[in-house]
């Protein structure tokens, strides 16, 4: 809801509570597509809104290299690649160079994150 200088409402709609998205909140519920999804929620140990930061690195690795980086036959063996895989880097044929700048920023969201989701 939008609240306006005189404290009155500027609209109709229905608030939003978004603290409990950052006020260390865990939930155990989750929707999306299975390659998005960090490693703390296919464990089902409670997660908090830093499942967001994972999912931008999976986003920003498929933009450059057109797939998702732990990608598996079905379900199970994907969740299994989040889990057990390093992120891999392709090279080589047919795949357009990428600079180590370019892969810095996801890299170090897959890869960094992945230590903080160890330790939960």
């Amino acid at each position: 809801m939008i609240v306006g200088r005189n404290g009155t409402s500027s609209s109709n709609l229905p608030t939003i509570d978004t603290k409990s998205c950052i006020a260390n909140f865990r939930t155990n519920s989750f929707v999306g597509t299975e390659e998005y999804i960090a490693p703390e929620v296919i464990k089902g140990c409670g997660h908090t809104s830093a499942v967001d930061w994972w999912t931008l690195g999976i986003l920003i690795y498929e933009m450059l290299y057109g797939t998702t980086p732990f990608k598996g036959k079905n379900r199970n063996a994907t969740f299994a690649n989040i889990l057990r895989d390093d992120v891999p880097f392709p090279e080589g044929s047919g795949i357009p160079p990428v600079s180590r700048y370019a892969k810095f920023p996801f890299s170090t969201l897959l890869v960094l994150t992945s230590l903080v989701y160890a330790n939960l």
